[in-house]
Order: structure tokens, then sequence, then C-alpha cells
């Protein structure tokens, strides 16, 4: 269900309609992967299950399945999820519909030819996880824009599957040595993980460190809801704020967060001679101003300078300077 639940992750919302099919359509696929698994199936079975939403076979294979168990609550549980499948391909057409249409959206990155080769295989010879981490291994998710779209629910649940792996081999010995790195760049169209706030919010303590780069605070509003998408910064330990934002509020919770300074000002008073001053004529007094005022930020000079904005945790606002990547000069010893 974890897997089904990031493939459905990459789906617009449709609304609170919606929401009612997408609850079965969770259960639905989920049995239909679990069904798979335990046939040795490819993704080629869930996508012909899900075209014929009247076959009973995924739950004649989890019976059959379930009945090959030694523990009682395991064989419990597969039969629970064999009769969900059938009570779902006996409801009537309507129900039918609106769930089995819920989840052919989240199969359809796999009608990609490219998409469907990758992920045809058997389960001996799928991708594994747990030794990607154990090696130390890299995997790098890259593609254009239109790609980046139909191919966010395969990057999405590939991208839950490692976390998930991640855990598992950090509750040994209480945290993933050597930690994982999840550098999650225009994370609202490649990998819209779900359950985001207790990566960011646990994931440190059990060496999953998570940085996630957005366009603007709108765009995770638009993937994540409201709530989430404010609650974003709160779950970051360190932000980086590049220039050019251009949302007011996004802006003045900025400026608020930095706080303020003093700021001597210099007054100056006519003791009645025409064009004089004096000396007692000028005093001085302090105010509060922001640190940086919301234009200020909006203008920082990223592309050209570098400067970038640092907050991090309850220390003082950092405004620094970085090199771009590709203007960096390579280390000493580095072979090409």
């Amino acid at each position: 269900k974890l897997r089904a639940e990031a493939l459905f992750s990459a789906v617009d919302d449709g609304g609170p309609n919606d929401q009612f099919w997408r609850n079965a359509a969770y259960t639905l696929l989920g049995a239909y992967l679990m069904s798979a698994a335990h046939r040795d199936g490819t993704i080629r079975d869930v996508l012909g299950w899900a075209d014929r939403d009247s076959d009973l076979s995924p739950a004649e294979v989890l019976r059959h399945a379930g009945d090959q168990l030694p523990d009682p609550i395991d064989r419990e549980t597969v039969h629970s999820v064999a009769d969900q499948v059938e009570s779902a391909a006996t409801k009537d057409p309507r129900f039918k519909a609106g769930v089995t249409g819920q989840v052919l959206q989240a199969l359809e990155p796999f009608r990609l030819p490219h998409i469907r080769r990758m992920c045809g295989v058997s389960i001996a010879d799928s991708f594994d996880p747990i030794e990607l981490l154990r090696s130390s291994g890299t995997i790098w998710m890259l593609g254009s824009v239109s790609h980046q779209t139909l191919a966010a629910g395969v990057c999405t649940a590939l991208t839950a599957a490692i976390v998930e792996a991640a855990r598992e081999l950090g509750r040994d010995g209480g945290r993933l040595r050597p930690p994982l790195l999840l550098a999650l760049d225009e994370a609202v169209n490649v990998a819209p993980i779900p359950r985001l706030e207790q990566l960011l919010s646990t994931g440190g303590g059990s060496g999953i460190q998570t940085m996630v780069v957005l366009q603007s605070m709108a765009a995770a509003r638009n993937t994540w809801g409201k709530e989430l998408g404010d609650a974003l910064l709160d779950f970051s330990n360190a932000k980086i704020i590049l220039g050019g934002l251009s949302d007011a509020d996004d802006l003045e919770d900025l400026s608020t967060l930095l706080g303020v300074r003093e700021e001597r000002v210099l007054q100056a008073s006519w003791s009645g001679r025409i064009g004089l001053l004096d000396s007692g004529d000028y005093s001085w007094s302090w105010r509060q101003v922001p640190v940086m005022r919301p234009d200020e930020i909006r203008k920082l000079d990223s592309e050209k300078r570098g400067h970038a904005l640092m907050i991090a945790r309850s220390g003082r606002g950092i405004l620094l300077r970085q090199d771009r990547i590709f203007d960096r000069r390579p280390p000493k010893g580095y072979a090409a």
C-alpha cells in the first residue's frame, strides 16, 4: 500500500469528490501490487488487472499465497486483501468506474514504452534499494520538463522505496551509516513524495538528510496542501533563499524571521536663523528596522554574484556567496 500511495502522490487532487474514490483506489492498487509480487509477476500484470476491473485472478493469487503462510495473522491479512479485491470486482459499474479510473491515472506512467520496458522485469531481476544503500550507490533522476511530469509517479515510488529501505537499515544500529542524502531538486515536479513532513522532521535522526529545492513556496502549497506547504520552512533546519522571489507574503515572512536591528538616525532642527545650523541643531536617535526588508531579499543577486540568504535553526541570518557549480575549480588531484 505504501507503493500505491507513492504512485498516487504524483496524481493531481481532483477535489473532495475524487477523495472518496481515491481511498478505495489506494487499497485496490496496493492489492494488485501485492498479488503481482506473490506470483513473481511484473507491472504488466498490474496493468492488465486494472484494464479488466472484473478480473478475479488477483484475489485467487492472494488467497493461494495466504494459504501457504504459516503465521495465522499473516494468513488472515492476505486473505482480507483478497476479499477486498473480490468486493471491488463485484461492485456496481459506477463504483468500479470511479475506483478503476483513479487506479489507471496512477499507473499512467507505465503506459510509456521506455518506462514499461524498464519496469517490466521479474522480482529477482528488479532494483534492490537495500543493495544500493549497502554499496553507497547513487541514483540520478533526470529528465526534461515533459518527462518529469509523465514519470513523476515512478520517481516518487522509487524514492519512497529507498527511504523505506534506509529506515529499515537504520533500525539495526540506531541510524544509517553512512547517511543517505536525498537531494530533491524540483521536488514538486520530479518526486512529490508523500509524508514529506515526517521525513524532514525525523529523517535526520535516522541518518537520512533531505534537501528540498523549490521554485517557490506556492508550488509546495499547490502540491502538498497549504498547511504542509507553509510548514515546510519549520521542518527544515537550514533554509537557503535565493533572489527573485515575488510572493509578497513569503518575502514578509522571511523578513520577519530575520528580526530587527537598531539603526542610528540623525535629526536636524532649525533654530530660526536663516539658512544656518549650529551644533545644537543636531540630535541622534535610534530606531528599529528590519535586518533585511522584503524588497532587499527579493533583489538578492544570486545569478551574477551568487548571493544567498541562509537561516539556520535559531541562529542569525547569514548573507553568503555561493559559486555556481559550473564556475568552481575541481579539487587538487582530481582526475578528469
